[in-house]
C-alpha cells in the first residue's frame, strides 16, 4: 500500500512539472515589442499645398518669412516672396516690395548686382520701420510679356490682402527694382488698375494695385529706343543682343522674324504711362552702364518733368550696370550712395 501511494506520488510531481514547461514560452521565440502606431491628420481633399515651403530666419531684430506661396497657377511653378519685418511689431507699418532683375532671363529675390548678402540690406531697410517683400515672377523661359507683370501685381494684391496678417498698413505701398525689376516696378506704379494694361490673373481681385512711391535702379523705360538692331531670340531660348552689348529676350515680347509689335512694346515701355497722377519716384543710374543706356533714365526724367511729376534723379559718375567700377571701392561706394538714397527716399515719401 505504502509503496503505490509512493508510486502515485511520483506520477503526480510528474504531470505538476510537464505543466509548468508547457505553461513557459520555447527559449527560441523572441519576445513580441510593441512598436509605436504612426499618427497623421487625413483632409477630406487631395492636398496640393507644400507643408516645408516656409521657414523662419531671424536677421538682427528682423525676422525673414521665407518662401511664402502668393500665387499658384494651373501648370506653373509656385510663385513665393520673402518677408522682411520687424519681430516686435508696435503697429502696422508701410511696405517696401523689390523686383530683382536679370533680363527677365535669370535673377532670384535674394541677389542683386554685387551685393554680398542681398538679404541683409533688405532687413536693413526693414528695420528703419517698414516691411519688405522681395518678389519673384516668371521668366521668359516660361511665359512672355505681361506674365511677370501680372505676377507682380498678384503679390502686391496678395500682400494687401494679407495685411492684418503681416503687420502692413495697405495705404502705404511702395515699390523698387533693378534693371528690368526697374521696368516692372514702373509700370505697377504707372498703371495701376488702368485698362491698357490690367492684369489677367485677378486673384484677390478686390485690392488696389496702386501704389504711393516707386524707385528705379538703371531701368529699361522706353523699349522702343532699347530694342533698335537688336535681333529675334534663338530657337535655343539664348537672349537677344546687339552690337551695344544690350540683353533683351525679344521673344520674351512675342516678336518675331518680321518685327515686334507695336502695342507690346508700347504696353512693355513705362515712359508711355507717364501721367499727372503717378507717385512719386526715385530714379539713379550709372553714368558708364553699357547694358541699359543712361539715356533710359534720362527719357523717363525729362518726360515725368513734362507731366509736372515729383521725381529725384541721381547719376553715379564712374559706374555702370549694378554700380560696377573699375575697382572695388568704387563699387562699394556706388552701392551704398545707392542703398541709403533708396532708404531715405522710401522714408521720406512713406513716413516710416
Amino acid at each position: 500500500m505504502i509503496k503505490y501511494s509512493i508510486q502515485l506520488l511520483y506520477i503526480f510531481a510528474f504531470l505538476l512539472a510537464s505543466d509548468q514547461l508547457l505553461a513557459q514560452p520555447p527559449k527560441t521565440k523572441p519576445a513580441t515589442i510593441q512598436k509605436p502606431g504612426i499618427e497623421f491628420p487625413v483632409a477630406a481633399q487631395e492636398v496640393t499645398s507644400d507643408p516645408l515651403s516656409q521657414s523662419i530666419v531671424n536677421l538682427k531684430e528682423i525676422t525673414v518669412y521665407s518662401d511664402i506661396v502668393y500665387e499658384t497657377l494651373p501648370g506653373f511653378r509656385s510663385l513665393r516672396l520673402d518677408l522682411y519685418s520687424r519681430t516686435v511689431k508696435p503697429a502696422a507699418a508701410p511696405l517696401v516690395i523689390f523686383i530683382h532683375g536679370g533680363g527677365f532671363t535669370t535673377g532670384n529675390k535674394r541677389a542683386t548686382a554685387n551685393f554680398e548678402n542681398w538679404p541683409e540690406v533688405l532687413a536693413g531697410l526693414a528695420r528703419k520701420g517698414c516691411v519688405v517683400a522681395s518678389v519673384e515672377y516668371r521668366l521668359s523661359s516660361e511665359v512672355s510679356f505681361p506674365a511677370p507683370l501680372d505676377d507682380v501685381k498678384s503679390a502686391l494684391r496678395f500682400l494687401r490682402a494679407n495685411s492684418k496678417k503681416y503687420g502692413i498698413d495697405p495705404q502705404k505701398v511702395g515699390i523698387w527694382g533693378a534693371s528690368n525689376g526697374a521696368q516692372l516696378a514702373a509700370l505697377v506704379a504707372l498703371t495701376g488698375g488702368e485698362d491698357g494694361i490690367a492684369s489677367s490673373d485677378k486673384s484677390n481681385g478686390q485690392y488696389s494695385e496702386a501704389v504711393q512711391a516707386w524707385a528705379g535702379w538703371y531701368g529699361n523705360y522706353d523699349l522702343s529706343e532699347l530694342i533698335k538692331g537688336m535681333s529675334i531670340q534663338s530657337s535655343e531660348g539664348k537672349p537677344a543682343s546687339s552690337q551695344s552689348g544690350i540683353v533683351v529676350p525679344l521673344a520674351f515680347y512675342n516678336c518675331t522674324d518680321k518685327g515686334c509689335s507695336p502695342e507690346i512694346i508700347k504696353n512693355a515701355s513705362p515712359i508711355n504711362f507717364v501721367d499727372e497722377r503717378d507717385p512719386p519716384a526715385l530714379l539713379i543710374h550709372g553714368k558708364n552702364d553699357q547694358l541699359v543706356p543712361l539715356s533710359q533714365t534720362e527719357a523717363m526724367e525729362i518726360r515725368m518733368g513734362e507731366k509736372g511729376e515729383k521725381v529725384e534723379v541721381i547719376y553715379i559718375d564712374g559706374v555702370g550696370h549694378g554700380w560696377q567700377a573699375d575697382d572695388l571701392k568704387s563699387t562699394q561706394d556706388a552701392s551704398r550712395k545707392a542703398v541709403l538714397a533708396t532708404c531715405d527716399f522710401f522714408q521720406r515719401e512713406l513716413g516710416f
